[in-house]
């Protein structure tokens, strides 16, 4: 089963996060949780969402810095995006429970 793709708003246009193993090591690299406590927890804060779009799009930009990502997600979308990592999030451990 091939890992599925999601799409979030941001201020470049719809890019597509893709919340994978690599995705998820990075996400917890950068931000000292485990990503499985963030989706228990059931709620994001900025950094978390932020981090996870970085995270969400190494698969299409190896080089994409923190920075980037600042000035591409707009704090109007925070929701939209949050509940869209949400989905990634269980999308991915549901994945890796088949497997």
């Amino acid at each position: 089963m091939p890992e599925k793709k999601f799409k979030i708003p941001t201020a470049e246009g719809e890019k597509s996060i893709l919340i994978d193993n690599t995705a998820l090591f990075r996400f917890e690299e950068i931000h000292n949780q485990p990503a499985i406590q963030v989706l228990l927890s059931g709620g994001m804060g900025a950094r978390a969402i932020n981090h996870f779009v970085w995270a969400g799009l190494q698969h299409e930009d190896e080089s994409i810095h923190i920075d980037d990502v600042l000035k591409m997600v707009r704090l109007k979308d925070h929701k939209q995006i949050g509940n869209t990592i949400m989905k990634a999030l269980e999308a991915a451990f549901e994945m890796e429970k088949k497997l």
